[in-house]
């Protein structure tokens, strides 16, 4: 291999032109290039965070409207237990009212009819009592013969 200085200094030269022209032609527009592209992607950066604060407000927001609207509910839930507790206790009130006056209405009736047939009952004794009185005082009898009326007297009814 054969080294010629000129040819040393003509490569050193090429090699310094071409690097200047790359520089010139790539250099700068690469470098301009990643310039707007790291901007792009720290303003990217910076959207995304507050895209993520926004969702976080949103979430928090959210979450208290959720924590709001359970209360109102078990709220409104205790109302309507509380209601429904009254109302069946109405009902059940208004239930036994009606049983303690149909369970009056049943003795007074009861006792009506018992009225009655004591009074029938003492009515038929009454009878009884008189036509036996009759028939005993109609004729002097024995008491075996009292006793014979009266049998047969009460046979008789049966």
């Amino acid at each position: 291999m054969n080294l010629d200085p000129l040819e040393i200094i003509i490569h050193i030269i090429n090699i310094i032109a071409l690097f200047a022209i790359l520089r010139f032609l790539l250099y700068d527009p690469i470098h301009s290039f990643m310039a707007s592209r790291a901007q792009n992607i720290s303003s990217r950066l910076d959207e995304a965070d507050e895209a993520k604060e926004n969702a976080l407000k949103a979430k928090e927001m959210y979450d208290a409207l959720i924590s709001d609207s359970e209360e109102a509910s078990e709220k409104k839930l205790a109302e309507i237990i509380i209601k429904a507790n009254a109302d069946a206790e109405a009902i059940v009130e208004n239930a036994n009212d009606r049983a303690n006056a149909i369970i009056s209405d049943a003795r007074g009736s009861a006792e009506a009819e018992r009225k009655d047939i004591l009074d029938s009952v003492r009515g038929d004794i009454t009878d009884i009592s008189l036509k036996i009185a009759e028939k005993i005082l109609s004729r002097e009898i024995s008491e075996s013969d009292n006793r014979r009326i009266i049998n047969s007297y009460f046979d008789g009814r049966e």
